[in-house]
């Protein structure tokens, strides 16, 4: 099964704001469940404050895709997760199987890297807010199934499937888009399934 595809989506007017500005300014806080500065930092954040709402309108319409919120990972360069995970439910199911992810940084050098489930070790359950979950695994032994560089190509990504980024040296801002009522891998095939390069 293939992780991860290429989509011919339109976002070249998309974004209603500097993404980046915007997450390093106190505006961004209330949604931030995450930041350490030499490291990075996470945000969950409504598709209003980040959208234009003509582009939010266009993916309902066109794609039948809500738009339910934008994950926000920056990462620092050169920093790397001791962990690769799932993003998960308290009681560890898989919240969505998918998103869309993109660069706001022109400069990503970074690999999105997608590895096999370990069959020893148990995974940790890391909670840093209600909305910020994920089962984790320890990077030494995990075999690496595929990687990409995503960059400004939108991208749609399984995040059901265990992952971890291999950072460059470029800061990486990375918005992963995801959908009310789209939560399987095969329903996230199925909507975006003529821009599939």
């Amino acid at each position: 099964m293939k992780l991860w595809h290429r989509l011919d989506l339109d976002i070249s007017n998309a974004v209603s704001i500097d993404v980046e500005d915007y997450l390093l300014s106190e505006s961004s806080k209330k949604y931030n469940s995450f930041w350490v500065p030499e490291a990075g930092g996470i945000w969950s954040i409504p598709p209003h404050e980040i959208f234009k709402k003509e582009w939010v309108q266009y993916m309902e319409h066109t794609y039948g895709a809500v738009c339910a919120t934008a994950q926000m990972f920056m990462r620092q360069p050169y920093y790397q997760h001791a962990q690769a995970h799932k993003d998960t439910y308290l009681d560890g199911a898989v919240i969505q199987e998918g998103a869309v992810n993109w660069m706001i940084n022109q400069d990503d050098d970074a690999e999105h890297c997608f590895y096999a489930d370990p069959v020893d070790g148990e995974p940790i359950l890391q909670k840093r807010s209600e909305i910020d979950i994920d089962l984790s695994w320890p990077m030494e032994g995990l075999e690496l199934l595929d990687s990409l560089v995503i960059g400004s190509q939108p991208t749609l990504v399984n995040t059901g499937h265990l992952h971890n980024i291999t950072m460059g040296s470029a800061r990486r801002t990375c918005l992963s888009l995801r959908f009310n009522g789209i939560i399987s891998w095969q329903q996230h095939l199925e909507h975006f399934k003529d821009i599939i390069i």
